[in-house]
Protein backbone atom coordinates (compact mmCIF):
# COMPACT_ATOMS: atom_id res chain seq x y z
CA UNK A 1 0.00 0.00 0.00
CA UNK A 2 1.44 3.42 -1.55
CA UNK A 3 0.89 6.46 1.06
CA UNK A 4 0.83 10.01 0.18
CA UNK A 5 2.73 12.98 2.40
CA UNK A 6 2.00 16.48 1.20
CA UNK A 7 5.50 18.94 1.73
CA UNK A 8 4.99 22.10 1.18
CA UNK A 9 8.18 23.91 -0.76
CA UNK A 10 9.65 25.03 2.35
CA UNK A 11 9.75 21.45 4.00
CA UNK A 12 11.27 20.34 1.19
CA UNK A 13 14.18 23.06 0.91
CA UNK A 14 14.08 21.67 4.29
CA UNK A 15 15.04 18.19 4.02
CA UNK A 16 17.24 18.90 1.01
CA UNK A 17 19.29 21.68 2.98
CA UNK A 18 19.71 18.74 6.11
CA UNK A 19 20.67 16.24 3.25
CA UNK A 20 23.35 18.56 1.54
CA UNK A 21 24.80 19.47 4.83
CA UNK A 22 25.35 15.85 6.26
CA UNK A 23 27.84 14.99 3.46
CA UNK A 24 30.06 17.78 4.14
CA UNK A 25 30.49 16.32 7.83
CA UNK A 26 31.13 12.99 9.74
CA UNK A 27 30.77 12.24 13.00
CA UNK A 28 34.06 10.68 15.07
CA UNK A 29 32.74 10.75 18.52
CA UNK A 30 33.76 13.33 20.25
CA UNK A 31 35.25 15.09 17.24
CA UNK A 32 32.84 15.98 14.23
CA UNK A 33 34.93 16.44 10.75
CA UNK A 34 33.99 18.85 8.27
CA UNK A 35 34.79 19.97 4.86
CA UNK A 36 35.45 23.72 5.24
CA UNK A 37 36.69 26.38 2.08
CA UNK A 38 39.02 25.07 -0.53
CA UNK A 39 38.30 21.29 0.55
CA UNK A 40 40.04 21.40 3.54
CA UNK A 41 38.98 19.57 6.83
CA UNK A 42 38.26 20.78 10.12
CA UNK A 43 37.85 18.80 13.14
CA UNK A 44 35.18 20.68 15.61
CA UNK A 45 35.62 19.92 19.51
CA UNK A 46 33.61 21.23 21.78
CA UNK A 47 35.18 24.99 21.96
CA UNK A 48 37.27 25.01 19.39
CA UNK A 49 38.02 24.52 15.42
CA UNK A 50 41.33 23.00 13.93
CA UNK A 51 41.44 23.30 10.39
CA UNK A 52 44.08 21.23 8.09
CA UNK A 53 44.88 20.69 4.40
CA UNK A 54 45.66 17.19 3.36
CA UNK A 55 48.12 16.10 1.15
CA UNK A 56 48.87 13.00 0.11
CA UNK A 57 52.29 11.72 0.66
CA UNK A 58 54.55 9.63 -2.08
CA UNK A 59 58.32 8.67 -1.91
CA UNK A 60 58.48 11.80 -4.54
CA UNK A 61 56.11 14.67 -3.78
CA UNK A 62 53.24 15.46 -1.55
CA UNK A 63 50.27 15.62 -3.64
CA UNK A 64 47.51 18.38 -2.06
CA UNK A 65 44.13 16.31 -1.37
CA UNK A 66 40.73 18.45 -1.57
CA UNK A 67 38.34 16.46 0.38
CA UNK A 68 35.35 16.37 -1.56
CA UNK A 69 32.50 14.77 0.32
CA UNK A 70 31.46 11.48 2.45
CA UNK A 71 29.52 9.19 1.04
CA UNK A 72 28.94 7.38 4.04
CA UNK A 73 29.80 7.70 7.99
CA UNK A 74 32.79 5.37 6.99
CA UNK A 75 34.08 7.17 3.77
CA UNK A 76 35.88 10.35 2.77
CA UNK A 77 35.88 11.20 -0.88
CA UNK A 78 39.10 13.35 -2.28
CA UNK A 79 39.98 14.82 -5.26
CA UNK A 80 43.77 14.70 -6.46
CA UNK A 81 44.91 16.35 -9.04
CA UNK A 82 41.07 16.43 -10.53
CA UNK A 83 40.79 12.61 -9.99
CA UNK A 84 38.47 11.50 -7.12
CA UNK A 85 39.36 8.75 -4.89
CA UNK A 86 37.22 6.72 -1.92
CA UNK A 87 38.82 6.33 1.56
CA UNK A 88 37.72 3.78 3.63
CA UNK A 89 38.11 5.35 7.29
CA UNK A 90 37.98 3.28 10.92
CA UNK A 91 35.82 5.73 13.02
CA UNK A 92 37.75 4.61 16.08
CA UNK A 93 41.46 4.74 14.33
CA UNK A 94 40.56 8.35 13.44
CA UNK A 95 39.13 9.48 16.70
CA UNK A 96 42.34 7.95 18.30
CA UNK A 97 44.77 9.63 15.87
CA UNK A 98 42.81 13.28 16.41
CA UNK A 99 43.08 12.69 20.24
CA UNK A 100 46.65 12.17 20.20
CA UNK A 101 47.75 14.27 17.42
CA UNK A 102 44.95 17.50 16.69
CA UNK A 103 46.78 21.18 17.77
CA UNK A 104 50.20 20.12 16.20
CA UNK A 105 51.12 22.07 13.77
CA UNK A 106 51.88 18.87 10.85
CA UNK A 107 50.34 15.51 11.72
CA UNK A 108 50.34 12.07 9.35
CA UNK A 109 48.54 8.58 9.42
CA UNK A 110 47.31 6.08 7.02
CA UNK A 111 43.90 5.12 5.43
CA UNK A 112 44.09 2.10 3.71
CA UNK A 113 46.54 1.63 1.56
CA UNK A 114 47.23 5.64 1.65
CA UNK A 115 49.53 7.67 4.08
CA UNK A 116 47.70 11.32 4.53
CA UNK A 117 49.68 14.07 5.90
CA UNK A 118 47.42 16.77 7.75
CA UNK A 119 49.19 19.90 7.72
CA UNK A 120 47.42 23.34 10.18
CA UNK A 121 46.40 26.31 8.45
Amino acid sequence: MKKIIKLTETELKNIVKKTINELDKIHVSPYTLQISRGGNLSVITNNKVYTYKLYKVTMLKDFALSVVDFPTQNQMKVSVMGIEKTINIDKQSVSNFIQKNLGKPSMETTFGDHTVKFVKV
